[in-house]
């Protein structure tokens, strides 16, 4: 925490005069206060920084499932051709060994 009064002190002890010493604290105080990150900003920024990750994983969790979705569809169809194709390939060379 910024101690103001022995601020002041300080510059006076050091040969500034009262009005100048008063000067120097309200530039510094200005600079503080506007330059400088408190704890509730750092909190916040935290908190905003977390919900922005948790907003972007849930979509792409969301994203990374549909695409799993997609993925095992196509699985399903192409397992389902093949079978499909060798059970045709069996019943054809079944038919023409004459085993059929």
């Amino acid at each position: 925490m910024f101690n103001s009064l022995k601020y002041v002190k300080q510059l006076e002890e050091a040969g500034v005069t009262r009005l100048q010493a008063e000067v120097h604290l309200q530039i510094m105080t200005e600079i503080i206060e506007t330059n400088l990150a408190t704890k509730q900003d750092i909190e916040d920024l935290k908190s905003k920084d977390l919900r922005d990750i948790t907003v972007k994983l849930d979509t792409l969790t969301a994203a990374m499932l549909h695409g799993f979705e997609k993925l095992e569809s196509k699985m399903t169809v192409n397992l389902g051709a093949i079978v499909i194709g060798a059970v045709g390939a069996l019943f054809m060379l079944l038919k023409y060994t004459g085993k059929a």
